[in-house]
């Protein structure tokens, strides 16, 4: 699966299978991470890229507490300092 395959899925297109859900944060993960390079790098964006990325931003954000919403609503209750990577 590529980046743009999770892009796909969060924008409604066709979904992953549950059996690829540890391929695609495997995937989402290096797309952050080149990312992360990427805006480290300092480059300027202009402006179709700035509004790209956070419109996509947006998106991943509401499809993430949409979720935990669901699946997760106790960590609501727990202060940040709880969690731990």
């Amino acid at each position: 699966m590529t980046c743009r395959t999770a892009v796909n899925r969060a924008s409604g297109q066709a979904p992953i299978q549950e059996t690829h859900t540890p391929e695609a944060l495997r995937e989402f993960v290096r797309c952050a991470s080149s990312l992360q390079d990427l805006l480290y790098d300092d480059r300027p964006l202009d402006d179709e890229e700035f509004l790209f990325m956070k419109n996509h931003f947006q998106n991943l954000q509401m499809a993430f507490f949409s979720w935990k919403q669901r699946y997760r609503p106790a960590d609501d209750d727990k202060p940040a300092d709880a969690f731990q990577c």
